[in-house]
């Protein structure tokens, strides 16, 4: 899982807080709009400076099946502006490009059944006189350039394997002009240069094709999800506008969204500005756009795949203190002098690495382990002793000493990961998508800080019980 790491008490002395308890709830407030959007407001006592976050569970592992890439485009039309932004002349721009949207469409259409010929070849010749007529009324940079203006940093939109978010730090005295321009394009986005965009993204997606590994997965994945995977296939050039609109309506739900902002205002100020600009977001989707998670009742999932060895762990729930004794697992699998493997296993691996809930291939519940195995090396024998190793008090196999270290180097990373006020807002919103909980970022945080060893060998023990079955 994508981890949130915050150290609190080093974010208050940033930012000159005033006197109060690091971990205090207080700070919070939640609410949910009208709309059914939650808004988190993190209050910042006496910063000049504030951010903005807008995230939902909108990631490419929720793509739907045979459009694989709609997340991806939805980031590439993040940046493209509004009705009102963007456009020299948006009422000309708006005629043309509902003509090159009805072409553009029709081509797709036509292409995806494998069609070519004069009837396919006149539309192109048509749409590429439209698209001459149009990039003259645009303003490429508009968008970009209406938010530096105004002071802000940072601006940033991102689809990840996730989420999709979008975010942005900015003068304290700017929160209304920033909120109400998202707020616009949520509701009026401008879809420019949807056709270059999604054949930008369809050439990159037949390289990754024809590099990547995802087939070594496929029993994995079904057996988790009871499906064949499709992810990694280019696919891109299949979505025509009328399902990316479509998509944009399901994807962008309020209920299943978040707003997050850190600053120092009145919460009535906040609450109202969301309400006005973020309140208007609607979709008639009545379930979140998540795909299935595992199915099979089964909690240790184990494959010998070619080379590798994955050990799959389904999680009953996703909680602070389980996460942070997890990092502190996975951080730890070959480095230090006092390895948490046992020495039958080492000889028979040549390194491993943590999926940890790489939504790509499974969802935030699913702990996966991948191991390559040495040449021949005897993958039954290595899958006995993996489940050895982990069978009970893997920590104390550790020296304390190494368990300091595993501890200061992810709070080290905690640290440069929380200096900027744009990533606090981003981990609080995280935070909140991952588990429901807004202080999730805190509870986490906490539990890292104060784990022992002792408590890490509790965890693990009750984690890793499922491995005797």
């Amino acid at each position: 899982m994508k981890k949130v790491l915050f150290l609190i008490s080093f974010l208050f002395s940033f930012f000159a807080f005033s006197e109060t308890d690091s971990s205090d709830s207080t700070r919070f407030f939640e609410k949910q709009l009208q709309n059914g959007m939650t808004l988190i407001y993190y209050k910042i006592p006496n910063s000049e400076i504030s951010s903005i976050y807008l995230g939902f569970k909108a990631g490419s592992r929720y793509d739907e099946f045979g459009y694989e890439g709609e997340s991806q485009l939805l980031e590439m039309m993040a940046f493209k502006g509004t009705v009102r932004i963007g456009s020299k002349n948006f009422d000309e721009e708006s005629k043309l490009s509902k003509d090159l949207e009805n072409i553009g469409d029709q081509i797709t259409l036509l292409q995806a059944e494998g069609k070519s010929g004069k009837d396919v070849d006149d539309l192109i010749k048509k749409a590429l006189l439209l698209k001459s007529k149009i990039e003259p009324l645009q303003a490429p940079l508009a968008f970009a350039k209406w938010f530096y203006d105004l002071g802000a940093k940072n601006r940033y939109a991102k689809s990840s394997k996730d989420f999709f978010e979008i975010g942005s730090s900015f003068p304290k005295e700017s929160l209304e002009a920033v909120m109400a321009i998202e707020g616009e394009w949520f509701v009026q986005p401008a879809f420019r240069n949807f056709y270059e965009e999604r054949a930008i993204l369809y050439d990159y997606q037949s390289k990754v094709a024809k590099e990547n590994v995802n087939d070594k997965y496929q029993i994995l994945y079904s057996d988790s999800f009871g499906r064949k995977m499709t992810r990694g296939l280019p696919n891109a050039n299949k979505i025509t506008m009328q399902k990316f609109r479509e998509y944009f309506k399901k994807a962008l739900n309020p209920k299943f969204g978040v707003i997050v902002i850190c600053g120092d205002y009145l919460f009535e100020y906040v609450d109202n500005l969301a309400e006005t600009f973020f309140g208007k977001i609607v979709s008639d989707q009545e379930k979140p756009l998540f795909m299935d998670e595992i199915k099979n009742d089964k909690k240790v999932f184990s494959y010998l795949i070619e080379d590798e060895l994955l050990l799959t762990i389904k999680k009953d729930d996703i909680e602070p203190e389980r996460e942070a004794m997890l990092d502190l697992f996975t951080s730890n699998l070959f480095q230090s002098d006092s390895p948490i493997f046992s020495e039958t296993f080492k000889k028979q691996v040549l390194r491993g690495m943590i999926i940890n809930g790489d939504p790509g291939l499974c969802p935030p519940n699913l702990f996966l382990l991948r191991f390559q195995l040495k040449e021949n090396s005897v993958g039954e024998e290595a899958r006995k002793n993996l489940r050895n190793s982990l069978e009970k008090n893997v920590f104390s196999k550790l020296s304390s000493q190494d368990f300091e270290k595993i501890k200061r180097n992810i709070l080290k990373n905690v640290y440069s990961n929380s200096e900027k006020i744009d990533d606090l807002a981003r981990s609080i919103g995280e935070g909140f998508l991952i588990s429901g909980d807004p202080q999730y970022f805190i509870d986490y945080t906490t539990s890292l800080e104060k784990m022992t060893q002792q408590d890490a060998n509790r965890i693990a023990n009750s984690f890793f019980a499922c491995l005797k079955e």
